[in-house]
């Protein structure tokens, strides 16, 4: 996973390099008028740019899971973050083996 930031918006970009290594298509910037995230899939890679405020939304909504884990989960289009053009999204946690 990476992190990119450009001015005041973040991307979090999951590689999975399924397009053979080929150029991706060319950036498209998201149009966030007052929301904070868009979530996209492109190229076999799941896509989360956010605003700095988006960032801190993510970061708050781990934390509340974190928190309490008997949560499970936050459905982020649940809130009013998302672009317009944004696929819904969830933010879940689970117990792993090694933390049993």
């Amino acid at each position: 996973m990476t992190l990119a930031t450009t001015g005041n918006v973040g991307a979090i970009r999951v590689i999975g390099n399924g397009n053979g290594g080929a150029m991706p298509r060319e950036f498209r910037k998201p149009n966030f008028g007052k929301r904070h995230i868009e979530l996209r899939f492109e190229d076999e890679e799941i896509c989360v740019y956010a605003t700095t405020t988006g960032l801190e939304r993510l970061m708050t909504f781990c934390k509340s899971l974190l928190d309490n884990p008997q949560q499970g989960h936050i459905h982020l289009e649940d809130y009013e973050i998302l672009t317009k053009d944004s696929l819904r999204g969830a933010v879940a946690v689970f117990v792993s083996n090694a933390e049993e």
